[in-house]
């Protein structure tokens, strides 16, 4: 059902919220009871207290930023591997599970 008016309210919205900064928003709607919270970005989200405070993120070898797993167990909880393998550290083990020889991965990688 399309409202007659909803491209005037839609516009009415973004004025509104044009007419303060994210930040002026959070902390209005911090002291309602409303379910409201910024769009942020990657970076920013893994900075945010709440994610911070939950762990929600990881940060991986290279100081990258990464989810962790969830949902948050405790009976099972999640022991993510944060290791970067080396370049061809694996080469061998993959070319063998193709079916390829020692030999022949071996003259292949050379």
């Amino acid at each position: 059902m399309m409202l007659p008016k909803w491209g005037e309210i839609a516009n009415a919205f973004k004025d509104k919220f044009a007419s303060k900064t994210q930040s002026e928003w959070v902390d209005i709607f911090s002291k309602l009871d409303a379910c409201v919270t910024p769009v942020l970005t990657f970076a920013e989200a893994a900075e945010h207290p709440h994610n911070k405070d939950r762990g929600m993120f990881l940060e991986v070898p290279g100081g990258i930023a990464e989810p962790s797993p969830s949902p948050k167990l405790s009976a099972n909880p999640a022991n993510p591997d944060l290791t970067i393998p080396k370049l061809g550290e694996h080469t061998m083990e993959i070319l063998g599970s193709l079916g390829y020889d020692e030999e022949t991965s071996k003259t292949a990688i050379e």
